[in-house]
């Protein structure tokens, strides 16, 4: 069986030993961003453009610290290097950390990026298409 590997807070680690605080604010209120994207051939497609809308977002939300744009692109680079997967879909997710503090700090952030391998759909479906319905509230 393959094993699964993450980039937590800019370390890669095997899936199975990445741990994130119950009190981080991403597992209790729901708070965090996250974009996904592909790769092919080991390179993550547009992410400079996805990690721009991750830190343009975060900016409007206002939190003290934006993630650091070249760190995320190297956890991710590593990711995918590390765990040899050539097409994959990758998941970067940034929470603003735990918010249980013991000081009057900020918390930093938690930055987690994970990669599966890619999906590939039936070629039926990229021949025909498919119906999508698309909802506003």
């Amino acid at each position: 069986m393959q094993q699964d590997w993450v980039c937590l807070n800019g370390v890669v680690m095997p899936a199975s030993e990445a741990v994130v605080s119950v009190f981080d604010a991403g597992f209790m209120q729901g708070i965090g961003f996250f974009t996904t994207l592909k790769a092919l051939n080991g390179r993550a497609l547009w992410l400079e453009r996805h990690i721009d809308r991750l830190r343009r977002s975060i900016d409007t939300f206002g939190w003290p610290q934006p993630p650091d744009a070249e760190r995320v692109a190297r956890d991710v680079e590593r990711l995918l290097a590390h765990a040899h997967l050539a097409d994959a879909r990758v998941r970067i997710t940034i929470t603003c950390g735990s918010l249980h503090t013991a000081t009057e700090q900020a918390p930093s952030l938690t930055t987690l990026v994970t990669a599966q391998a890619g999906q590939h759909y039936p070629p039926e479906l990229y021949a025909r298409g498919s119906s999508v319905l698309v909802s506003a509230c």
